[in-house]
């Protein structure tokens, strides 16, 4: 009995400095903003890419794409935790000089407002997010040619 007594305080002894000494798991990033809230902000600052997914994108491989550089692609993006949607455009080439414009119309009352950026050469760029009770379309147009003229990626989401 003493023994089985002595083995088993042995295991507790062991058991609870494995827990003591385990390395502690990263916290996940936790969202900073929701819906109205991140309005205007960026996406990354606010912890809102953690859990974020696509909604839809798009290749752009026109003139302004020299011959063997890889295309620029746009995506739209939404974040359950926050409850919020931006767009971002990565461009590999010099003369890639776009504005970056989120269309957001309002679903309760058919406002719209624009929320935008500019890429300018090489790069990775994001507008700021807005509320996902709305709904979205994101243009990657040349800079002055307004939305989607033809010549311009677009796509649209909806929540």
């Amino acid at each position: 009995m003493r023994r089985l007594s002595a083995l088993l305080l042995c295991g507790l002894t062991l058991a609870a400095s494995a827990v003591a000494t385990a390395p502690a798991q990263p916290a996940a990033a936790s969202a900073q903003c929701r819906g109205s809230g991140c309005n205007g902000k960026q996406a990354v600052d606010m912890g809102c890419n953690a859990d974020r997914y696509a909604i839809g994108g798009f290749t752009v491989q026109d003139s302004t794409t020299p011959t063997g550089t890889a295309p620029a692609v746009g995506g739209l993006w939404y974040s359950p935790a926050c409850h919020a949607a931006w767009a971002d455009y990565t461009t590999h080439t010099e003369g890639d000089f776009r504005d970056l414009i989120v269309f957001v119309t309002s679903a309760y009352s058919n406002t719209s407002r624009n929320v935008d950026s500019r890429a300018h050469g090489p790069g990775t760029y994001e507008t700021p997010m807005a509320d996902w009770d709305n709904s979205f379309t994101y243009c990657a147009t040349y800079i002055g040619v307004g939305d989607d003229s033809g010549s311009n990626p677009c796509i649209s989401g909806t929540r």
